[in-house]
C-alpha cells in the first residue's frame, strides 16, 4: 500500500486552468527539474524595458482550418479566429506575479474591493491600438454585456444566476429596488468606474469575495470602441427590461451582428492584426499597451500548421519559436534541437471515469467506493502515459476553488478516504452492500453476475483496457464498447451508460459547484444521474418562481428555492461510519458558488461538508493528471523559469501579454 498522506496542496490541485480567463496554457518543469536546462537567466520585466530593439518575428502555430481573411468582426465570427491570437489581441490577463504574492493587472492597473463598492482603474497609459484611450466606460460596458447578452425574456420574475452571470450578481442588478439600478450602481469617472455591490456580498463572512471580484476584474475585456453607441443607447432606454425590452432585443442584434473589417478592429492586447491571409496571421505591437515598452520585437506570425505530427515537426526542425499545445511523446523529444527547450509542469486537471449513479447497481455508494479501492491509478497511469501525467489523488476536487488550501485544515484533509488499492476493503464494501462472489465472479444483490459496460470513443483505449483487465481479475465481469464520438456523448448526456472516460479539473470560482448545476440542466442530470428529471419537474411545480422549459432547462430561481428538493445522504463530517443523514448540497453548492449571505452557517463549515460528501458519495473517479509540455526557442529569446510555487501555469500568449519574454539582443 501507498503512503498517501493528503496535505492542503494536494487538495488544491483540484484547481484547472481553464479559469473565468479561459488562458489555458502552462509551463512547468524542464528535464533538468529546474524549469529547462539551457533557458536564459531570468530577466525582471523593469530590466527588459532597457533592452535593445531587436528586428526579429516570433513565430507560433494556429490550427483553425479557415481563410480568415473573409472573415469580418461580429461576435459570432470573431469566435472562430483562433484562441491564442485572440488572447494576444484582448490582451486581458491578470496573473500571480512570479517571485512575489498578489495579483498584477495588465490593462486594469487597480480594483479596489471595500464595503459596498468595487473600483475598478485602467492603467493611465493604456490604449486601444487605433490610438483611443481605454476608459472606465469600456470595462463598465464589458459588466453591462453580462446582462445585456444573457438575459432572455423581460425582468418581471427573478433569474437564475446562471442567466445573469458573474460579476452582475455582484454589483446591483436589475431586479434591485430604488431608482433607476444604471444610474445608481454604476459611475464613470475617466479612467475608473465604481459598481455598487449588492448588500451582503462583502466581509469577513465570506473569505474568497475579494478574491473572486478581483479575479473577475483584473481579466476583464473592455469592449471595443465600436459597441459605445450600442451601450449607450442601452443605459438610456427607460425601463429596459419592461416595456422596452423589445428594444433590448433589437441593440443585442446589433451587438452580435455588426460587422467590423479585420483591418478596422481596435485591440487593446499587446499586438493587433495588420495583415491576415489563409495560411498566416501577422501581428505587429500595439505602442499603446501597457507593457509595450518591455516587447523588443516588432512582429508575430501565426501560421496554420495542421495536426499534432506537422507541429511536433516544425518544433524539430526549429520553425516555431514556441507551442503552449502540443504533446510532445518522449522518442521524439531527443530529436528536437538544444536550444528548443521542454518545460513541463503538473496541471491540476486529467482523465476521471464518469459513473452513472441512477437506480442500478452503482446506485449503491458502497459498490462506488469498492471500484475505487479496486483501481490501481498508478499502475494506469504508468502503463498509459509515462511522462506526460502522474497519478490523481482520490482526493481531487474537480472545481474547487483557489484559495480554499489556506480555509480547510490539514485534520480534515487527513479525514478523506484515499481510496488506495485494497481488495479486502473492497470486498467487505460489496459483501456490505448485499454482493456475494461465487466461483470468481461477483454477483449482484439479486443474484445476477455482475456485468457492465465501459464505453469509450478512444481509438487506442488503453486506459479503459487497462481498467477492464484491472475489474475482472477482481472477478467484476465488466467489458469494453467501443463507438462513436456522437453516439457516447448523447448516451452519457441520456444516461443510458454506467461508465466511460471523462475528465476532471477546471479552475472556476465555484467550489463543487456541479451539485447545483445538475438541478438546472438536464445534460448533466444524464450524465451523472444523482437528481432525476422527474424530481426537477416536481421542483419547478412545487416552488416558484421556478419555470422548468421544454428542453428541462430550469430558469428563475435562486439558492433559496433549492433548499430542501436536492439533498445527498452521507455520515456526519469525518466520520465515516457514523449514520447516514440528509445533506442539502444542491442549495449549499450554490450558496457558496455566489456567495450568499450566511446567517448561521459559515462558508467554512459548507465547504467541509461539500467537499467531504464529494469525497464519500464518488460521483466519479480520476484516474491521472496531466503534466504540460511547453517549448521555447532560448537561442533567440529570453524565457522565465518555471516557478512551481507560484503556479506560473502560462504558456507562450500569456507571457508575452505580461511583459515575460523578450527577444535576446543580437
Amino acid at each position: 500500500m501507498r503512503d498517501f498522506e493528503p496535505t492542503r496542496r494536494d487538495y488544491v490541485q483540484g484547481i484547472g486552468t481553464a479559469s473565468l480567463l479561459g488562458l489555458a496554457g502552462c509551463m512547468g518543469l524542464g528535464n533538468d527539474g529546474n524549469g529547462g536546462g539551457t533557458h536564459s537567466s531570468y530577466m525582471s520585466p523593469e530590466e527588459r524595458e532597457n533592452l535593445d530593439f531587436v528586428e526579429q518575428e516570433y513565430r507560433i502555430a494556429h490550427s483553425n482550418d479557415i481563410d480568415p481573411s473573409e472573415l469580418s468582426l461580429n461576435m459570432s465570427k470573431w469566435q472562430v479566429y483562433p484562441w491564442g491570437i485572440r488572447a494576444l489581441l484582448e490582451g486581458a490577463d491578470y496573473y500571480e506575479t512570479l517571485y512575489e504574492d498578489g495579483y498584477n493587472g495588465v490593462i486594469i492597473d487597480n480594483v479596489e474591493v471595500s464595503p459596498g463598492s468595487v473600483t475598478v482603474t485602467v492603467h493611465e497609459d493604456a490604449a486601444w491600438s487605433n490610438g483611443d484611450q481605454i476608459t472606465g466606460k469600456h470595462v463598465r460596458n464589458h459588466v453591462l454585456r453580462s446582462i445585456f447578452m444573457r438575459v432572455s425574456s423581460p425582468r418581471n420574475e427573478v433569474q437564475s444566476p446562471s442567466e445573469v452571470g458573474a460579476p452582475m450578481l455582484l454589483v446591483r442588478s436589475p431586479t434591485d429596488d430604488g431608482g433607476d439600478w444604471r444610474q445608481d450602481a454604476i459611475e464613470v469617472d475617466g479612467k475608473s468606474v465604481t459598481f455598487k455591490t449588492k448588500e451582503g456580498w462583502y466581509g469577513e463572512q465570506c473569505p474568497w469575495t475579494e478574491d473572486t471580484l478581483k479575479r473577475e476584474f483584473y481579466g476583464a475585456v473592455p469592449e471595443m470602441p465600436v459597441y459605445n453607441q450600442i451601450f449607450e443607447d442601452f443605459m438610456s432606454l427607460e425601463d429596459p427590461f419592461g416595456e422596452n425590452f423589445s428594444e433590448v432585443e433589437s441593440l443585442r442584434s446589433q451587438y452580435r451582428n455588426m460587422d467590423v473589417g479585420w483591418e478596422d478592429v481596435a485591440t487593446c492586447g499587446p499586438f493587433y492584426l495588420s495583415e491576415v491571409n489563409q495560411r498566416e496571421y501577422t501581428l505587429e505591437k500595439n505602442e499603446g499597451y501597457p507593457y509595450a515598452d518591455r516587447i523588443n520585437w516588432p512582429t508575430i506570425k501565426a501560421e496554420y500548421i495542421e495536426g499534432a505530427q506537422s507541429k511536433r515537426t516544425a518544433l524539430v526542425e526549429g520553425h516555431l519559436d514556441a507551442s503552449g499545445s502540443v504533446s510532445m511523446p518522449e522518442r521524439t523529444l531527443s530529436a528536437l534541437p538544444e536550444e528548443m527547450v521542454e518545460f513541463r509542469h503538473e496541471v491540476p486537471s486529467g482523465a476521471s471515469f464518469n459513473v452513472h449513479i441512477g437506480d442500478g447497481n452503482f446506485s449503491d455508494v458502497r459498490a462506488r467506493q469498492a471500484i475505487q479501492h479496486v483501481i490501481d491509478r498508478q499502475a494506469i497511469t504508468e502503463a498509459v502515459s509515462g511522462e506526460t501525467v502522474i497519478e490523481a489523488s482520490p482526493i481531487e476536487i474537480p472545481g474547487a476553488m483557489g484559495g480554499i488550501d489556506e480555509i480547510l485544515s490539514d485534520e480534515f484533509l487527513s479525514s478523506l478516504n484515499k481510496y488506495e488499492p485494497d481488495q479486502e476493503r473492497a470486498t467487505q464494501l460489496l459483501e456490505d452492500a448485499g454482493f456475494s462472489k461465487e466461483g470468481g465472479t461477483w454477483m449482484t444483490p439479486d443474484g445476477n453476475e455482475w456485468s457492465f459496460r465501459i464505453q469509450t470513443d478512444a481509438s487506442v483505449p488503453h486506459m479503459e483496457t487497462l481498467m477492464v483487465n484491472q475489474l475482472q481479475s477482481f472477478g467484476i465481469q465488466a467489458e469494453l464498447y467501443t463507438q462513436d464520438s456522437a453516439v457516447l456523448q448523447q448516451n452519457k448526456e441520456s444516461g443510458s451508460y454506467d461508465m466511460a472516460p471523462g475528465s476532471w479539473g477546471g479552475e472556476a470560482h465555484s467550489a463543487l459547484a456541479f451539485f447545483w448545476w445538475i438541478p438546472q440542466n438536464p445534460v448533466q442530470r444524464g450524465i451523472h444521474g444523482i437528481w432525476t428529471d422527474e424530481q426537477v419537474q416536481q421542483w419547478g411545480e412545487e416552488v416558484e418562481p421556478v419555470n422548468i422549459d421544454e428542453n428541462g432547462y430550469a430558469h428563475n430561481f435562486q439558492a433559496e428555492h433549492l433548499k430542501d428538493y436536492f439533498t445527498i445522504e452521507a455520515p456526519p463530517v469525518g466520520e465515516p461510519d457514523g449514520e447516514l443523514q440528509e445533506y442539502d448540497t444542491a442549495w449549499a453548492a450554490m450558496m457558496l458558488d455566489w456567495g450568499y449571505r450566511l446567517e448561521d452557517r459559515s462558508y467554512e463549515e459548507l465547504l467541509e461538508e461539500l467537499a467531504w460528501i464529494y469525497n464519500w458519495y464518488v460521483p466519479e473517479f480520476p484516474i491521472h493528471k496531466q503534466k504540460a509540455q511547453k517549448f521555447h526557442n532560448t537561442s533567440k529569446w529570453i524565457v522565465p523559469p518555471e516557478d512551481q510555487e507560484k503556479k506560473w501555469y502560462r504558456g507562450p500568449k500569456s507571457l508575452i501579454n505580461s511583459g515575460h519574454i523578450s527577444a535576446k539582443p543580437e
